[in-house]
């Protein structure tokens, strides 16, 4: 079964990421629905809060690379480099931009490991629940890039400066309960229900009302598109290096050695 997004629309959308057999990571395809679907939530007056999930035991490993070793094999590292800054990063950042715009309460309920875009699409989202045993970290490190999607710019805002960088420059996984990364620690059966009462509580106030907040939060946010054009200008950039291009090459090829390994047993992007 090929990556998909799940939706069930109603007051409070749920959108679930499903990749089965691989870690719910997603495709250029999948994370362009996810932005539509936001768009229109955010379009949509009778949508009151949005909640981002997984299927099954994972949240979201980041990057279905398939489609970039496809390329790779067949064409190169050059044309793979090329789709990278040309194909999936901006679609990753839009996705991330629509969660980030939503005027709509957003809402992650992390069930599972979130590694690289994976955690990058949590922390866009204005509250964050995660099971107290989900796997969390930034890998692109092991690619010798930057985060993709503000990654940078949320662990530096949500955790002390040190810790920030471990999580960052050394690429340290840990659990959701070591790192104190998210809003609030839920366990796994109850994890989708305090994520419905969440959107309930703070959807209470009137519709206008909301909408003035979540213009005053927008203005507060204001330099979160700049983290995303210099992510993706420094890792354009990045990628010409050639000891970058000898690590994605490594990891394109599936060098085991290359790259560090999450939890299911792949590797981390």
């Amino acid at each position: 079964m090929s990556a998909e997004l799940l939706v069930a629309w109603g007051d409070v959308v749920t959108l679930t990421l499903s990749n089965p057999g691989r870690a719910n990571s997603v495709t250029p395809a999948l994370v362009t629905d996810m932005a539509r679907a936001f768009r229109r939530a955010d379009q949509d007056d009778a949508v009151r809060a949005v909640i981002l999930t997984g299927e099954g035991r994972f949240f979201c490993a980041g990057a279905d690379l398939a489609d970039m070793r496809e390329i790779f094999a067949s064409r190169g590292i050059d044309a793979a480099v090329d789709y990278m800054v040309e194909v999936w990063m901006p679609s990753v950042q839009r996705a991330s931009l629509a969660i980030r715009n939503c005027s709509k309460l957003t809402v992650a309920a992390v069930n599972g490991a979130a590694t690289a875009g994976g955690l990058d699409f949590a922390l866009a989202c204005d509250y964050t629940l995660a099971v107290p045993e989900a796997k969390v970290g930034e890998s692109y490190v092991n690619l010798g890039l930057l985060p993709v999607a503000a990654g940078v710019e949320h662990l530096l805002r949500r955790l002390p400066p040190g810790l920030a960088r471990r999580v960052l420059l050394g690429g340290k996984v840990a659990t959701a309960a070591e790192l104190g990364l998210f809003d609030q620690l839920v366990e796994p059966g109850e994890l989708m229900q305090a994520a419905r009462d969440l959107a309930a509580e703070l959807t209470a106030a009137p519709r206008a009302t909301r909408q003035q907040y979540a213009a005053a939060f927008r203005l507060a946010d204001s330099g979160y598109e700049q983290q995303l054009a210099h992510a993706l200008h420094a890792n354009a950039m990045l990628l010409q290096d050639s000891d970058v291009r000898v690590r994605l090459a490594q990891i394109l090829a599936d060098d085991p050695g290359a790259a560090g390994r999450d939890d299911t047993g792949r590797s981390s992007r």
